[in-house]
């Protein structure tokens, strides 16, 4: 059930919380092997609006989740590593009455800035202080690989670096968890495989007297784009394929299983519905849903 009033809906016993951090304006034809033409005609045909040619504004979300026994936070934004419009999220969670030191568990779905930004101050201290953070253990474990840095591109190499410079202070403390996928982070709650993006790239289903919400990350970068070309994919997917055959297995889950789904860069508060629409899939925004 939604509360328009608040901004937050009943997930059976749970509370949830669409945390917008703001936006992030991405150019388009980081698509690979697809003409610039059929992007910006695919653009067109879904109603997106570009800010310039191809550049159009995506949203970033973290989520919150009030279980009544702890508060949970599913990434946090970009935070101190932020751009001009974004690092919004920890001021919309203290308008809707929580702080962070109130945070007892993050999951992070995988290492990129805009989903760990907001882990540390600007000056490198922990914005939550008595949270567990619970980072999937493919993703910290090549992060954290000196082998596999030294393969990496040069366009990578800042990623290493960011993940040891976030994650490290929580490691230090002894507040870093592993998880692995299929695992149940706590009753309720489970780790679900959505390799592709990055090498652990992780969704988490939420479950509360049999109402279901998935929880995706970058399962999708432009609704306008990949719920009718699931195929196509972004120039920093670790994995192209495997990113795609992520996307394809979730959307049916979600399609098939009328799951409530909540994604990082989804349209208004990133939370709606995957519909079958064929050979391909549509979105289907709460779009009243709106902070």
């Amino acid at each position: 059930m939604i509360n328009h009033l608040s901004g937050k809906l009943q997930l059976g016993d749970w509370t949830v919380c669409s945390l917008n951090d703001g936006y992030l304006d991405l150019d388009q034809r980081m698509f690979v092997d697809i003409e610039p033409a059929a992007i910006r005609q695919q653009l067109l045909d879904s109603g997106v609006n570009c800010i310039s040619d191809y550049i159009v504004r995506t949203q970033v979300h973290g989520y919150l989740v009030n279980t009544g026994a702890q508060l949970i936070l599913v990434d946090t934004g970009c935070g101190a590593q932020g751009r001009l419009g974004t690092s919004c999220l920890i001021d919309n969670m203290r308008n809707l009455g929580y702080d962070p030191s109130q945070i007892s568990l993050v999951l992070i779905t995988h290492c990129d800035f805009d989903h760990i930004g907001g882990l540390l101050t600007a000056d490198g201290n922990l914005v939550f202080p008595q949270a567990s953070i619970y980072v999937p253990a493919i993703e910290a474990n090549y992060w954290f690989s000196s082998y596999e840095e030294s393969r990496a591109s040069k366009d990578r190499l800042s990623c290493f670096a960011l993940a040891r410079k976030i994650l490290g202070p929580y490691e230090s403390k002894g507040k870093l968890r592993l998880i692995k996928s299929g695992e149940t982070v706590i009753p309720g709650i489970t780790a679900i495989d959505a390799f592709g993006h990055t090498p652990g790239h992780t969704a988490f289903l939420f479950s509360s007297k049999n109402e279901n919400l998935l929880l995706w990350g970058d399962l999708v970068h432009s609704a306008g784009i990949q719920f009718e070309h699931l195929e196509w994919r972004i120039s920093s997917d670790s994995d192209g394929g495997q990113a795609v055959e992520s996307r394809k297995r979730l959307f049916g889950k979600a399609a098939d299983e009328h799951l409530l789904v909540g994604g990082a860069h989804l349209p208004y508060s990133g939370l709606g519905y995957v519909s079958r629409q064929g050979e391909v899939f549509a979105w289907q925004p709460l779009e009243s849903y709106r902070q």
